[in-house]
């Protein structure tokens, strides 16, 4: 069996994310791929999505070489607001940590992306 250079395993709820007639998560990795290969000269290999029954429902891995070596997970009916330290006024939503940078974000409804400014 051959082994992936990039892998993103996603749980069930985010099948749709990954192959709707959208398709933007797929458009996004193609186009930075290709971005990648402009700017620098290096083409990024291929990367592979598929599900995986044993992650839970919302949950993300990414490996490299069959090697996790990140993992999440993504509410798809919010968005991501993320707290830079100086917010003066309390939001609520499902509370979490910015994958990127560990910190301190909220899942939220789309309602609240004026109030989240």
């Amino acid at each position: 069996m051959a082994v992936e250079p990039i892998e993103i395993q996603v749980g069930a709820n985010l099948i749709p994310l990954m192959g709707d007639d959208n398709h933007q998560i797929m458009d996004r990795i193609a186009a930075f791929r290709k971005q990648v290969a402009l700017d620098m000269g290096f083409v990024f290999p291929k990367v592979r999505v598929k599900d995986d029954k044993k992650l839970a429902p919302n949950s993300y891995r990414i490996k490299i070489y069959n090697a996790a070596v990140a993992d999440g997970e993504i509410v798809p009916d919010r968005i991501l607001a993320i707290d830079p330290g100086n917010t003066s006024e309390k939001i609520s939503g499902v509370e979490t940590k910015d994958p990127t940078y560990g910190l301190p974000a909220l899942w939220i409804l789309e309602e609240q992306r004026v109030q989240a400014g």
